[in-house]
């Protein structure tokens, strides 16, 4: 392609992106723009200028020409040193015939390839063609923004050279230092470099390139919208708000939210907020959202609130109520609207049916739970139920307590009464008798307890019962003087009163009564007052009944005393006389049987053994019954078997 232009006609390439706040120009030229002072080469790029306006991009090349050529602007639309597109305008063999494509860049990172025939270009035109005072051509290559991408801002860098092969690098265009004159492109340059390698075609390598701060593009207005849920919510129901809001241009900057219709958007901020609605009905909802360049735009929803049915409840007393009393019953009900009716159930048979009115009475005659229920109509013909449970309360026990005998012995126990006690519902009553500072009894139905303090327990004491019901309980008090208990009672059971013995040895038999707190017991015999020592084992240890324990006599009538004493110091005592004969020659029935056995049946056979030294005689009498006779007999009835030596009877058995 062949023009008529002088030596050194300039190439311009001008981008534009689309501004509401205006247009952006750059005039870039060789500072040594004198068009016919020399050449630069085959293709000299003289001027470059970039416009913006709207949303288009116009590209404007100014060229001199003396042969076919291909001149390239390179652009950095993510300014990272690298060309990410090329606007390329090829001159073709014909006169004013160009070609311009405009095409990402390819797969190279660090180069820019010129010719890549599997990447489509994302424009393809004919630039308009004109020429300059001075006879230059000037072609205008017009796309829009979107197809670099939306750059707002970019580094270009150009470069022509002819088809077979030759070129010129591509000029500072920006005045300074670093290119002073007619020299030719400096390292320093904003510019592509060559590289010509041999069968990969020509690449280029944006070492820099000239800034060109396109305005921001036009701010559009944002997209008000927003989602509820649930869909349908009853009055009361938490409601989720969620905006959908957006902008092209970047995010929102704000959210406010109109939640009770008033026209202003200061309820709730953010991009989502929960919200109740106290009355049923139609709600109206707004949001407003503004981007960053202070556009607006708003939005509104219905919400359709449906009625919700009263919510029921009942105040109780706070105080207690008994049996008979008047219980007070208030409904607390709630509604979003409010209660045309109420109805109540108080005797619980199901039936709505015993009383009208948001406060009602009730009486109970007996103690205990009593479940109430409230039926409630809303304005709008909704109803519902609550229920509560009424508690009548117990009335305490009456306790009462007697004591039959308040002073006595520890041991005889003292007889408390609290067969006086009642209770007022009527109640059976359990009982629980003992001594306030001391143990209880297990509760119990009967009225009446007879009490035994321990023996410490000595004084004045305070007993008590304790009364209850199936609920609560009462407790009466009495006081009681315990006193020590019984001292021990000795008995001898043998020998009888006035025995005769002829040995000199009696056998006592007896027992100790009252023996619970028994430390001492022994036996004397003439004397008057209990011994220091007195802890007889035969005595102590078959205290209940002991028998055998051998007195030893002194001849004549002796005083034999069974002494007691317990842990208290109180000492008691049984006597007996004992006659002890004298013995020489045998045994002398007539004087130790008449007075020992009178009046007395023997049912079994007993045995009396004479002692005397060199008799050891035995006598066995079955079935005798002597009778009081003064010193002889005065009818004996006897079988007597005499086993003494020599089958000779002792003296006075006939």
């Amino acid at each position: 392609m062949r023009l008529r232009a002088p030596l050194g006609a300039a190439l311009a390439v001008l981008l534009l992106a689309a501004s509401p706040a205006g247009a952006a120009d750059q005039v870039t030229a060789d500072p040594d723009d004198a068009y016919a002072s020399g050449s630069q080469g085959q293709s000299d790029l003289r001027a470059v200028e970039w416009h913006t306006s709207g949303t288009e991009v116009t590209a404007v090349m100014r060229v001199e020409y003396s042969s076919n050529f291909v001149a390239f602007a390179f652009l950095d639309v993510d300014r990272n040193g690298r060309a990410d597109y090329a606007l390329s305008v090829d001159g073709g063999s014909a006169s004013n015939t160009f070609d311009a494509k405009l095409r990402p860049v390819g797969p190279s990172t660090t180069t820019c390839q010129l010719y890549d025939a599997g990447v489509a270009p994302t424009v393809s035109q004919q630039p308009s063609l004109t020429k300059d005072a001075d006879g230059f051509l000037v072609l205008s290559v017009t796309f829009p923004t979107s197809a670099i991408g939306g750059a707002g801002a970019f580094t270009w860098a150009a470069f022509g050279l002819t088809l077979n092969g030759a070129g010129t690098r591509g000029w500072d265009y920006v005045p300074d230092a670093s290119n002073p004159s007619l020299a030719g492109p400096q390292p320093g340059d904003r510019s592509c470099s060559v590289d010509q390698t041999p069968g990969a075609g020509v690449l280029l390598s944006l070492v820099s390139g000239v800034p060109f701060p396109t305005p921001a593009p036009a701010n559009t207005p944002p997209t008000a919208a927003f989602s509820f849920a649930p869909v349908a919510p009853l009055s009361g129901d938490t409601v989720s708000f969620t905006s959908t809001s957006s902008d092209a241009q970047g995010p929102l900057v704000s959210q406010r939210w109109d939640l009770d219709a008033d026209g202003q958007y200061d309820d709730a901020t953010g991009a989502s907020v929960d919200h109740a609605f106290a009355r049923k009905g139609p709600n109206t909802v707004g949001v407003l959202v503004e981007d960053s360049g202070g556009a607006v735009a708003t939005t509104s929803r219905t919400v359709p609130v449906g009625n919700r049915p009263p919510v029921v409840s009942v105040r109780l007393p706070e105080e207690p109520v008994y049996p008979g009393q008047p219980l007070r019953l208030e409904s607390t009900s709630t509604d979003d609207g409010t209660i045309a009716a109420y109805a109540w159930d108080l005797d619980d048979d199901g039936a709505f049916d015993d009383a009208m009115g948001a406060i009602v009475t009730a009486t109970y005659p007996r103690k205990g739970p009593h479940r109430v229920r409230l039926r409630a109509t809303d304005d709008d013909g909704a109803v519902a139920e609550g229920e509560a449970t009424a508690q009548v309360a117990n009335r305490r026990p009456v306790a009462a307590l007697r004591v039959t005998v308040s002073r006595g012995p520890s041991d005889d126990g003292f007889l408390l009464d609290a067969s006086g006690s009642t209770d007022p519902d009527g109640d059976r009553l359990t009982y629980r008798f003992g001594d306030v500072r001391d143990r209880f009894t297990e509760p119990r139905d009967e009225p009446t307890y007879r009490y035994y303090p321990y023996s410490s327990q000595l004084g004045l004491r305070t007993v008590a019962v304790y009364v209850s019901d199936d609920t609560s309980t009462a407790v009466a008090t009495a006081a009681i003087e315990v006193l020590l208990p019984h001292p021990p009672e000795p008995v001898i059971t043998g020998p009888d009163q006035g025995m005769v013995v002829v040995n000199g040895t009696a056998r006592l038999a007896g027992r100790i009564d009252r023996r619970d707190n028994l430390v001492g017991a022994c036996v004397t015999v003439d004397v008057s007052a209990i011994p220091a020592s007195c802890d007889d084992p035969a005595i102590l240890t078959r205290a209940q009944n002991f028998r055998d324990v051998p007195v030893t006599l002194r001849p004549g009538v002796n005083r034999v005393t069974l002494w007691a004493r317990d842990r208290f110091g109180q000492v008691s005592s049984a006597v007996t006389e004992i006659e002890a004969a004298s013995a020489t020659s045998g045994l002398d029935l007539r004087a130790s049987m008449i007075e020992v056995t009178q009046g007395t049946q023997w049912e079994t056979s007993s045995r009396l053994r004479d002692t005397t030294p060199g008799a050891a005689r035995l006598a066995d009498y079955t079935g005798v019954r002597l009778a009081r006779g003064g010193p002889t007999f005065a009818r004996v009835f006897a079988n007597v078997r005499s086993l003494a030596r020599g089958g000779q009877l002792p003296r006075g058995v006939t």
